[in-house]
């Protein structure tokens, strides 16, 4: 009979099938034999919303490249400085999420309501006899608030642990180490932090290695996806277990998006023989799950680091070290993020084509080059004030950069009626690589927003 990882509680046909890596994450593993329903209920209650904290924004980016079940819904913001509340696009540009009375008369009648499109405005309208009209402006400095995320915190530890003990266990083979005596002391530390809400956490030191950035374990990781013929793909995931009896050491890693790789440690005291298990989760469209491969070679995954939430300092650990810790890990999530939003823009031409189509609807002055000279104005946040004067030299310089291409004239000159979009992508893509080029990713900046505006008369 199948048991819990964890509790050893017996499970059942009735136990729920768990994710083992979370849905959140674009996880694709499922299995009925790993975890009890309870279990599974208190970690996801307890753990996901720090994961999906701080990777959320990434996924969000992905979304157009992601498949339906795991794409995430919009993160709400406020603002300090404009009305309503708001949500971020793919683009990561924020967009107004529901109608909100902007000016009253001195009787508290409704002057102005805006909205985030005119669906959203069409009964309001008829309520108080107010005309919808689109407007488009670029709202200078949107001071954005976001929910307040950790960069490191025991809950994204004890989530990605959790996950790559429960992403082998649900293959048999993998079990001689998941389940084996060596372990008992780390899946005890994870069950009594989920189910016993244990408050102290600092046996964790003895489990999370921290981050690893260091080439020496990238260069490690690559080497062993090489050795179980696993080609590396945007944004997968990658889980490697490897139990050494040199060190006598069972070591795991989590890299997320193949960008950002959490180590542990899992046991000082392994006696069995050598193993090593790879396994990528894909998680774009159509992508797969690959492995647990068997590799023939063992080592360490990870050393001790500052780069965690908890550690046995034997040396001083100063305001500079915590600063250094704290920029190297936003600016690997940053970095991913901008990797995101370059894939989508660059492989999801259907989503870019509805996105153009959009704009050309809310701005019917505009031609299809100011259209998508605006949009690459937004990804690259090369907005200066005045605007006129930025976007004016920042058409300039794209319009001297596609001189050579073979389809200028046609994205020049065309109208909305006429487009062909094989073209229009055709350039859109030539105009955003050579930007990548001379700029480096996008790097997108929050302040322009699309809105519908009723005005009562």
């Amino acid at each position: 009979m199948n048991k819990c990882l964890f509790t050893n509680e017996a499970l059942t046909g009735e136990t729920r099938v768990e994710h083992a890596i979370p849905e959140t994450l674009g996880g694709r593993i499922t299995s009925q034999t790993i975890t009890s329903t309870l279990f599974n209920e208190r970690a996801g209650a307890k753990l996901e919303p720090s994961l999906a904290g701080l990777y959320g924004s990434i996924m969000i980016a992905l979304n157009p490249a992601l498949p339906n079940s795991n794409r995430r819904g919009s993160v709400e913001l406020t603002s300090r400085n404009t009305e309503g509340a708001w949500r971020i696009d793919e683009q990561l540009v924020p967009q107004l999420l529901r109608p909100v009375v902007t000016q009253r008369d001195s009787t508290g009648r409704p002057l102005s309501v805006i909205g985030p499109d005119s669906a959203s405005l069409s009964k309001i309208s008829k309520n108080v006899g107010g005309k919808v009209q689109s407007t488009r402006e670029v709202i200078k400095g949107i001071e954005v608030l976001y929910p307040e995320t950790a960069l490191i915190h025991p809950n994204i530890e004890f989530a990605l642990l959790k996950a790559t003990l429960l992403s082998f266990d649900s293959v048999e083979k993998c079990r001689a180490i998941t389940r084996s005596e060596a372990l008992v002391s780390v899946r005890n530390l994870v069950r009594a932090y989920v189910m016993d809400d244990l408050v102290d956490v600092s046996d964790l030191a003895e489990y999370s290695l921290g981050r690893q950035y260091e080439s020496e374990y990238s260069n490690r990781y690559r080497a062993f996806l090489r050795k179980a013929r696993i080609m590396p793909q945007p944004f997968a995931h990658t889980l490697i277990i490897s139990a050494d009896p040199t060190s006598r050491s069972v070591d795991a890693v989590f890299c997320v998006f193949g960008k950002d790789p959490h180590a542990f440690r899992l046991c000082k005291n392994w006696s069995g023989g050598p193993l090593t298990f790879v396994l990528s989760n894909e998680i774009l469209k159509n992508g797969n799950v690959i492995g647990p491969i068997q590799v023939h070679a063992t080592d360490t995954l990870g050393i001790p680091n500052f780069r965690r939430s908890h550690m046995v300092i034997k040396n001083s650990f100063s305001k500079e070290d915590a600063e250094t810790v704290r920029t190297e890990v936003s600016s690997m999530r940053i970095e991913t993020l901008r990797e995101a939003v370059y894939y989508v823009e660059r492989y999801c031409p259907e989503y870019l084509i509805v996105q153009l189509q959009n704009s050309i609807r809310l701005a019917t002055e505009l031609t299809v080059w100011e259209v998508i000279v605006e949009r690459l104005l937004k990804l690259f946040a090369v907005y200066t004030f005045p605007l006129e004067a930025s976007l004016s030299a920042f058409a300039n310089e794209l319009r001297k950069m596609i001189e050579n291409s073979d389809c200028a004239g046609h994205i020049l000159a065309c109208q909305a009626s006429s487009l062909d979009w094989d073209l229009v992508i055709a350039e859109y893509r030539f105009c955003l690589e050579s930007l990548v080029a001379t700029r480096g990713l996008p790097n997108p900046m929050w302040i322009e927003s699309n809105r519908e505006e009723i005005s009562i008369l």
